[in-house]
């Protein structure tokens, strides 16, 4: 029993840091829309149907990476993050959702998002700092940040969505910076996070 216990304690260690796991859900019904087959993409990545089907089972955030790349990759989709963002209903986003709702200001939204976020994404650390200037900062807890691309990109098309969303005005950062690169197709993200982005860099 203990030798079980202990391995169960591992497997558990091993699964962290985990997320909700509605963006993987939701490229996932892209993939199935566009009808590819589904059951290979998930199990390259170590996922199962059962998993992907039960809303409130959480997936472990590197598998959800990795079926991002993948799902990305078997679409021909090099901005499945960013287009997922563009489109999908910000009440997905669940609890963090709705605290920043609750909130009188765009400020108090940004703090409160800061505190729960890591309730949706275990991995995702973001950190508000107020100011003349407000600053937004996304990082990793727990995996490598140069893994990424899809995940980092939906979260901040996400996170300026909502703040629209909460201001009841189309406004644009005054810069964003990712540290991952693009070497083509920028100009597809100036509609959404504005002119001033860069890629290859992360300012603090």
């Amino acid at each position: 029993m203990q030798r079980r216990s202990a391995q169960q304690s591992i497997k558990q260690l091993a699964d962290l840091p985990t997320a909700q796991g509605g963006l993987t859900r939701l490229a996932v019904d892209r993939v199935r829309g566009a009808g590819i087959r589904l059951a290979p993409l998930l199990s390259g990545v170590g996922l199962t149907r059962q998993q992907i089907d039960d809303p409130d089972h959480r997936i472990n955030v590197r598998s959800q990476i990795a079926f991002l790349e993948a799902a990305a990759r078997a679409l021909h989709d090099d901005f499945l993050g960013f287009n997922l963002a563009e489109n999908f209903d910000c009440r997905d986003l669940g609890l963090l959702y709705y605290v920043m709702a609750s909130s009188d200001t765009l400020g108090a939204a940004l703090k409160r998002a800061a505190r729960f976020s890591r309730i949706t994404n275990e991995a995702l650390v973001l950190q508000y700092r107020d100011g003349r200037e407000p600053t937004l900062r996304l990082t990793y807890s727990g995996i490598p940040r140069h893994v990424d691309q899809h995940q980092i990109e939906f979260c901040i098309v996400a996170m300026v969505r909502v703040s629209r969303i909460l201001c009841g005005r189309r406004f644009f950062p005054k810069h964003v910076s990712m540290i991952h690169v693009r070497s083509k197709s920028v100009s597809k993200f100036a509609r959404c996070l504005g002119t001033n982005i860069e890629f290859g860099r992360l300012r603090c």
